[in-house]
């Protein structure tokens, strides 16, 4: 398996990693309309393509279940819907796995990026924001788990999450991930 230099220098504790793109034009523009711009009718095309890359990506097994990361309940009452959980859902139907939206609550809301933070910030910013739902806890006991989100930033986000689904009893975390934005070295 290949590993980001991210990844060689700061190991995590998810089992796999596949990022379909990478955060510019166009698809920032695509992922900022279903975001942002109330139009979920963009999640089957860019579900599709997080699909197509975790065929390509060669996982396998697949995970037993997917799930997406939650939005707090403020932020899911001003956008109406979850954007990863769009994602999940189309992935789950093409690579024909199973796809449960409350496996994670998030109790503690945060502004977008923060207020600035950096990595080490937000990470401790998010610790301890998503728990196990209680009463998924036997859903999780020993399955792996892909973990779906529409943007990794720090990766702080998919770490906690990714913790929460451990600490739930989850064996196996994989991330599955729409697009990163690439460090400042990586732009061309």
């Amino acid at each position: 398996m290949l590993r980001c230099g991210a990844c060689l220098q700061r190991p995590t504790q998810q089992a796999a990693c596949v990022v379909a793109l990478d955060y510019q034009f166009p698809i920032d523009q695509l992922i900022g309309r279903l975001k942002f711009q109330q139009a979920p009718e963009w999640a089957p095309l860019l579900g599709a393509l997080l699909a197509q890359a975790v065929s390509r990506s060669g996982t396998d097994p697949l995970p037993d279940l997917i799930t997406a990361v939650p939005l707090s309940a403020q932020r899911l009452a001003q956008r109406g819907y979850n954007q990863s959980w769009l994602l999940a859902r189309e992935v789950a139907r093409r690579v024909h796995r199973p796809a449960l939206p409350h496996l994670l609550q998030r109790w503690r809301h945060l502004d977008p990026l923060s207020g600035g933070a950096n990595r080490q910030e937000r990470g401790d910013l998010l610790q301890g924001a998503f728990l196990p739902t209680p009463a998924q806890r036997h859903t999780l006991a020993g399955r792996s788990v892909a973990l779906v989100d529409d943007v990794m930033t720090t990766g702080a986000t998919t770490r906690a999450a990714a913790t929460a689904l451990l600490e739930g009893g989850a064996s196996q975390v994989h991330l599955w991930v729409l697009a990163r934005t690439p460090a400042p070295d990586e732009l061309p």
